[in-house]
């Protein structure tokens, strides 16, 4: 992280403030990841983990083989999607959407996990951004900017972009 903000290895090396700053905040906000990545690791367990991080063609399920920024949110974001609890940026849970019965938030957080590690395959086939990924198969019916916000009602519009991904990348 401060290779990428500062362009140094050691912090002491920073002399300009704004770049410290931005690194210090760069860094509490890698932290945070990490916090959400344990927390989702809880949820959905060691073995879902695993198989994700060879999914991702992590070297091992090690925080410290994480590459980048990137493959970290996309760890947290795939694995909240499947336990079908998401945090919003500052941290705090977003689990429940407090309408509708338990049987349709389960549902919905299912499919939200299956639509996700759908989109996910899609993505590492493709090479394609997750979100683009997400964006296509959904035809502007939603984004995955708002995916986390989809209620029930929208459980026909996440079907048809799952069938969507299920059929982009599959095998001719």
């Amino acid at each position: 992280m401060l290779q990428v903000v500062a362009k140094v290895e050691d912090p002491d090396k920073i002399r300009d403030i704004a770049k410290l700053t931005a690194a210090f905040e760069k860094l509490q906000d890698m932290a945070r990841g990490v916090e959400r990545l344990r927390a989702a690791v809880a949820k959905a367990g060691d073995q879902r983990y695993s198989a994700l991080c060879r999914e991702l063609n992590l070297a091992s399920e090690s925080i410290d083989d994480v590459p980048d920024r990137t493959v970290l949110r996309r760890l947290v974001e795939t694995l909240e999607g499947e336990s079908g609890s998401q945090q919003t940026p500052n941290g705090t849970s977003n689990g429940g959407t407090g309408n509708g019965s338990q049987r349709d938030t389960a549902s919905l957080s299912e499919l939200r996990g299956r639509l996700l590690r759908e989109a996910n395959r899609v993505s590492s086939a493709t090479g394609r951004p997750l979100a683009a990924v997400i964006n296509q198969a959904a035809n502007g019916t939603f984004t995955f900017a708002n995916l986390r916000t989809l209620g029930a009602a929208d459980i026909g519009k996440m079907q048809t972009a799952l069938t969507d991904l299920q059929r982009m990348a599959a095998p001719a």
